[in-house]
């Protein structure tokens, strides 16, 4: 029998990375990844925390996957960097955000203010992730730019309900141009409006029985602007007074 015999296998820096870790007061990118190759866990924390997130001169792209990897397995380092993410919103710092917010962070949607955010910030957090459930803020701030983001991840049908509920006439025609289906109680709550109402029934949705119900809810409540044109829309599909 052959007797393997178990070799140490040792990462020795080369003297260029050796040159590179060796300064800390000048730290550097190729220092980073020579950092990663090592192994050197301390150097990327110290990399991440005492320098990259006081400055917005790397280009993210060009970061070696452990300064992600690192946030996302350390609970204090990802602590110090939700802190300056939030930070950099609140200071409308849209230049930091580009190059600091690579992984996805649900709880900074919290902070945002869609009415007054920038639309470059804005777009440099949606790069990363936006949820859907942001769908009625983003609509109630009618704007449309950052409702085309939203539409481009998640597609047009989403907030059309939300649209329509905020009377926004031009989100609705704008959606439903891209092809938004009308589902749920969409028509029912396009009583509401008139003109929001003829764009909708113009695709000719289903008349449902729960539309028909909430319709005479809302003249009940006096809230219906147009009562002939949307019972006649009504009579139509089959139902009446």
């Amino acid at each position: 029998m052959y007797e393997q015999r178990k070799m140490d296998v040792r990462l020795v820096p080369t003297p260029e990375q050796h040159e590179h870790m060796s300064k800390p007061w000048k730290p550097s990118l190729a220092a980073l990844k020579s950092a990663d190759f090592l192994g050197r866990q301390d150097y990327i924390d110290w990399w991440i925390t005492r320098y990259w997130l006081f400055m917005s001169a790397v280009n993210p792209n060009e970061l070696p996957l452990c300064v992600s990897e690192s946030i996302h397995c350390d609970f204090k380092l990802k602590r110090r960097w939700r802190k300056a993410i939030r930070r950099a919103i609140v200071d409308e710092n849209a230049e930091f955000m580009e190059t600091h917010y690579i992984i996805p962070d649900p709880f900074v949607w919290n902070i945002v203010d869609f009415e007054t955010v920038s639309d470059k910030l804005f777009f440099a957090l949606a790069e990363t992730d936006i949820p859907k459930r942001l769908s009625p803020f983003i609509v109630a701030s009618q704007r449309l730019k950052i409702l085309e983001v939203f539409v481009d991840k998640h597609g047009p049908t989403l907030p059309l309900r939300d649209a329509i509920c905020h009377k926004w006439v031009g989100a609705v025609a704008w959606l439903l141009m891209e092809g938004a289906e009308i589902t749920g109680d969409c028509v029912g709550m396009a009583v509401r409006h008139a003109r929001i109402f003829d764009l909708v029934t113009m695709y000719n949705p289903e008349a449902k029985q729960s539309d028909w119900e909430e319709f005479l809810l809302q003249c009940t409540l006096r809230r219906v602007p147009d009562v002939p044109r949307v019972e006649q829309w009504f009579y139509i599909n089959g139902f009446r007074m």
